[in-house]
């Protein structure tokens, strides 16, 4: 990375600008050129295409490159799938049957779901409902994960268990359009097959994915410079255009791209074959998988097509690189140059896209929406797991209260002993014997407080209160006896 930059001024005059007419006036335009490249270029001043060569190598780089993987993109459903068993568990039985057996309806006879009683397999989410009661019964076998999710069906039917299952359904709901929404909008394996399409396209042409092999060089060499490097063949093929700024053969024999970059003096046939293409792009800094983001590849389109300038003859023709001095594009030592011709469009605005551009930026594209994509997605995991939780919450609960009920079942309390007299093996004292023990209890009471009528009030009130309270114990326990020996 450039740190340290150097400011150049330059002044041109110009008469009748907007600043008068008739007036001469400075225009001064401030560049910002950075100091390590300007040393670069010093160093290779005989380079004349040296800072093209780096453009258009930097777009080969990228499209050599594989994107990464995307696959975080799309939202696994098996976190949906979960919820969906735990809200079949709590379900009552009446409903669980319903998918015991249950099969989707014919393809072939289209059903017809306008009557008012409809099979559970019209039901938009049936195969949703089906499969949790699959994966519920298989986990029901398994003794470990039966404690999991069995749930009692009176439990279910209770009042508990009923405002789980409306709970858990709302929370089902909710998670299924996560994962149909984030998997269908973005299927990186489709995604990233368009990208690297797009890429191998700059490189060697339009032309549709091979099913075998490599991707075929749409490119000629006809063995003439001059014939391949302008209209129609000029901005076709990023492979070509490099080539065509930077081959030696025996009429261009400078190093225009840098010393050693290129190889050859034969003749334009031989030098420019697609061996000698593969091997020039070789020179190219090999980049990483992580460098081909979106920004990355436009700014690189950007760069190029910003060095692409009116050509020098009297045609109004656009080129990228230097052309020879009869600025006819053929070849001449210390220069070499590519038409873009081909790739412009007329009218009010002109438009220059020359055809590896519409693919690279075609690739852009691809990267920018699975990179969108993963932020959805991460967003929708989250809220899944959440959705999660307070569905694993509600069946916990449920759980707990199917264990109380259990438990209260096991330590039901004791019942009261049966009568002692229930089975009249015992016979209870005759009424004789109880009307004698209420007299004696009565006389007993009377003579007390006769003796005691001498002791001083506060204690006469208490024995008095206590007194009272033995007389009333004893009646109740002669009322208890009574109505059995009447009996």
């Amino acid at each position: 990375m450039v740190k340290e930059q150097e400011i150049q001024t330059t002044q041109f005059s110009r008469r009748h600008t907007s600043l008068g007419s008739g007036h001469q006036a400075a225009l001064t335009f401030i560049l910002i050129v950075p100091t390590a490249q300007k040393a670069v270029f010093r160093t290779e001043a005989a380079a004349a295409n040296l800072e093209e060569f780096r453009i258009l190598c930097r777009l080969i780089s990228l499209a050599h490159l594989t994107p990464p993987d995307q696959s975080k993109n799309v939202v696994d459903d098996s976190v949906e799938a979960e919820i969906d068993v735990l809200n079949m568990s709590v379900q009552e039985e009446t409903w669980k049957s319903k998918f015991a057996a249950a099969t989707a309806p014919s393809s072939s006879e289209p059903p017809d779901c306008s009557k008012p009683t409809k099979p559970v397999t019209f039901d938009e989410n049936y195969s949703q409902y089906k499969a949790a009661h699959d994966k519920l019964t298989e986990s029901l076998k398994d003794p470990q994960k039966k404690s999991t999710y069995a749930i009692n069906p009176a439990v279910a039917a209770s009042a508990a268990g009923r405002s789980v299952q409306r709970q858990l359904d709302r929370l089902a709901k909710q998670a299924r359009p996560k994962v149909s929404g984030t998997s269908s909008a973005a299927d990186p394996v489709a995604k990233l097959r368009s990208v690297k399409h797009e890429l191998n396209q700059a490189l060697y042409g339009t032309q549709n994915p091979p099913s075998t092999g490599k991707y075929e060089l749409k490119w000629t060499n006809s063995g003439s410079r001059q014939t391949d490097c302008t209209n129609p063949k000029g901005g076709m093929v990023l492979l070509a255009d490099l080539g065509c700024i930077c081959i030696k053969e025996n009429t261009q024999t400078s190093d225009v791209c840098g010393t050693s970059v290129a190889s050859g003096s034969t003749n334009w046939q031989t030098d420019a074959s697609e061996t000698k293409l593969t091997d020039l792009s070789a020179k190219c800094t090999t980049l990483k998988p992580t460098d081909l983001t979106p920004a990355n590849i436009r700014s690189a389109v950007a760069a190029a097509l910003e060095k692409i300038k009116q050509h020098a003859g009297a045609t109004f023709n656009m080129i990228l690189g230097k052309e020879s001095n009869n600025k006819d594009f053929r070849a001449s030592d210390e220069a070499g140059c590519v038409d873009y011709s081909a790739v412009i469009s007329g009218g009010k605005l002109v438009h220059i896209e020359p055809t590896w551009a519409a693919h690279m930026l075609a690739a852009a594209d691809a990267p920018q929406q699975l990179e969108e994509a993963g932020k959805t997605s991460e967003q929708a995991r989250a809220h899944l797991e959440g959705l999660k939780e307070r569905a694993k919450a509600l069946h916990t609960t449920l759980r707990k209260t199917q264990s109380l009920h259990s438990h209260s079942k096991q330590t039901m309390p004791t019942p009261f002993p049966k009568n002692r007299y229930a089975n009249r093996k015992t016979k209870p004292p005759p009424i004789a014997q109880v009307n004698t023990a209420i007299m004696t209890i009565n006389k007993q009471m009377v003579t007390n407080a006769n003796l005691n009528q001498d002791q001083e009030p506060q204690q006469q009130e208490q024995e008095r209160h206590q007194k009272g309270e033995q007389l009333q114990l004893g009646v109740q326990r002669i009322s208890m006896i009574k109505p059995l020996v009447r009996k």
